[in-house]
């Protein structure tokens, strides 16, 4: 059995056709507008509950960007910027995961179009896409582009070099053929992922 579990970009029509096209069965609880503390939690139940009814899970995770919920952000401590906080709310939300882990659940980590801040061998859709396309991807580390949000709810002011990363990152978004606000929308960009999910299925 394959889940799959994500934001928006992984709950996209196009995603989901891509994954039929290519003769991948999945379970996709994928949600547009999740949060990663929403994809954590409703990942641990599922797997919990699907560990019971199936041999073998491999499960792959679609992280999105960090503080989309605010309880991500107040579950951080310590000093640093909106990056290295992004960072360890990241490293958080995992080790929530790992820490249930049923025995018969392989897992992967990727995400949407934000870096994870340890070593997989599966990138990103968005590199993927990049890649795709034969788009350069910038190489800046990018874990969240919620500064805005961040800097009104909790009064923390990004420096520079988070707002540049920010505009980097978007800036390479918005390469994507026919993307719309920040999102994909092509085939293109989605067959790249579902043969990356096959080729990891594949071993």
């Amino acid at each position: 059995m394959l889940y799959i579990n994500g934001c928006s970009w992984t709950d996209s029509f196009t995603f989901r056709d891509s994954l039929m096209n290519n003769d991948i069965l999945a379970i996709n609880n994928a949600a547009s507008g999740n949060s990663n503390f929403q994809i954590c939690r409703q990942t641990k139940y599922d797997l919990k509950n699907f560990s019971k009814h199936f041999d073998k899970i491999t499960a792959i995770i679609f992280f999105t960007e960090a503080f989309r919920s605010e309880y991500e952000y107040k579950m951080i401590k310590g000093p640093g910027s909106l990056q290295d906080l992004a960072s360890k709310s990241l490293h958080q939300m995992k080790k929530a995961i790992d820490s249930s882990l049923p025995n018969n659940v392989n897992i992967i980590y990727s995400s949407s179009f934000v870096d994870l801040p340890w070593e997989t061998n599966f990138p990103s859709m968005l590199t993927l896409a990049c890649k795709a396309h034969g788009i350069i991807q910038e190489k800046t580390q990018c874990y969240t582009t919620k500064a805005i949000k961040v800097q009104r709810v909790h009064g923390v002011k990004p420096n520079l070099n988070d707002l540049d990363v920010i505009i980097d990152r978007l800036n390479t978004i918005e390469k994507i053929p026919k993307q719309l606000d920040h999102h994909l929308k092509d085939y293109i960009s989605y067959t790249a992922v579902a043969k990356q999910i096959q080729e990891a299925l594949n071993g």
